[in-house]
């Protein structure tokens, strides 16, 4: 049995372990029959931190001291895949009681195997939101009823962009959709809403200059959210749209939070430093990205040579001065590009000449996320 099996680990890894790390510790999860969470929830095993000062007053980690979930250190998932099993957490506590402090206090704690046993043989929940019956706010909000929810502290706990182009019409259709959570305040309970934004790339609204229509819909946990994420997610990448998930749309489109996010990740993938506001957001950014570039590479990521990557920025830079240089150089944007793709295969066999600036975009920002 693999040392995770049956375990549904969330984490809490802040912008101070580098994206391969993060990258890592997520695969060895997957790879030793354990499921990341997103979000802790009741069926959460473990959530494991690797700052436990920052971790101490987190919504994650209240959360799961609430629930009696375990919150660990980075120590722990490494000695259970030493071990090639599931070890009691107790030694790796950095936050809250130990399963012997509960049970001297009174309250009898079950192992951790013995919980994802159970957990294996309990049938998964299932929202019972209609997505008929959500309705659909318009967003900025002008309706007074509007339900409540703090524009200025809530957490992106995923995201993702997606896009098709059409050859005849030259038109981009896109969507974005987030989840947010709103932590909770005191003894009220946490607030969930999916953003979403969606339309076409190249069409804006002529008095307001948005791009497509930005809505958001209010459900009541932390299950609803995910299955109205998924719902949606599934109509935009299904028949008639058929959209597919890319790393980057525009500086246009997201939400407020989502904007400044991606704006300091591609700024600090140039040198400069991350605002130490918009740093907390930069951990919820990862799980995301990390899945769109298992999609998009035809190797792991963690396997990347970092002399790999500054030859793909090399042959980027080529491109740009290429384009720049405009019919002059068009005949050696296939050598360029071919440079680029062999210093970080990809997984579709037939690879796009990098031939215009949005695809230089969308090939500095895979760089960026591999960084």
């Amino acid at each position: 049995m693999s040392a995770f099996s049956g375990c549904q680990i969330a984490l809490e890894l802040d912008s101070s372990l580098p994206f391969k790390k993060k990258v890592k510790v997520k695969r060895q999860i997957i790879d030793n029959g354990g499921i990341v969470s997103f979000i802790v929830t009741k069926k959460t095993t473990h959530l494991v931190v690797n700052n436990a000062e920052k971790a101490q007053d987190s919504y994650k980690s209240r959360m799961a001291q609430k629930w009696g979930i375990p919150v660990v250190s980075l120590d722990f998932l490494d000695r259970c895949l030493e071990t090639g099993r599931l070890l009691e957490p107790d030694p790796y506590i950095v936050v809250g009681k130990t399963a012997a402090e509960q049970f001297s206090s009174g309250k009898i704690v079950a192992s951790m195997q013995d919980k994802a046993n159970a957990d294996k043989k309990k049938k998964r929940p299932k929202s019972t939101v209609n997505m008929n019956q959500v309705k659909i706010w318009p967003w900025p909000h002008t309706d007074p009823v509007t339900p409540s929810f703090p524009e200025d502290r809530y957490e992106i706990a995923r995201h993702v962009f997606l896009k098709k182009f059409d050859a005849r019409s030259r038109l981009t259709a896109f969507a974005c959709l987030e989840i947010h959570v709103a932590p909770s305040q005191g003894e009220g309970p946490a607030l969930y809403r999916v953003f979403s934004q969606h339309g076409t790339l190249e069409k804006k609204d002529p008095k307001t200059g948005v791009i497509g229509k930005t809505e958001c819909r209010y459900v009541d946990s932390a299950l609803d959210v995910e299955y109205a994420y998924t719902q949606l997610h599934r109509q935009f990448t299904s028949s008639p749209h058929n959209l597919t998930r890319v790393t980057f749309l525009s500086s246009q489109v997201g939400s407020p939070q989502l904007k400044k996010l991606m704006a300091e990740v591609r700024s600090s993938s140039s040198g400069f430093p991350i605002a130490p506001e918009v740093a907390q957001l930069v951990d919820y950014v990862w799980e995301e990205a990390s899945g769109q570039l298992s999609e998009i590479l035809a190797v792991p990521e963690d396997r990347i040579k970092t002399e790999d990557l500054d030859k793909a920025e090399a042959a980027l830079l080529s491109i740009r001065r290429a384009l720049e240089q405009g019919s002059k150089g068009a005949e050696d944007l296939g050598r360029f590009s071919n440079d680029f793709y062999a210093a970080i295969p990809h997984a579709h066999s037939e690879c796009p000449t990098i031939n215009n600036r949005r695809l230089l975009a969308e090939k500095q920002d895979i760089i960026q996320l591999v960084r």
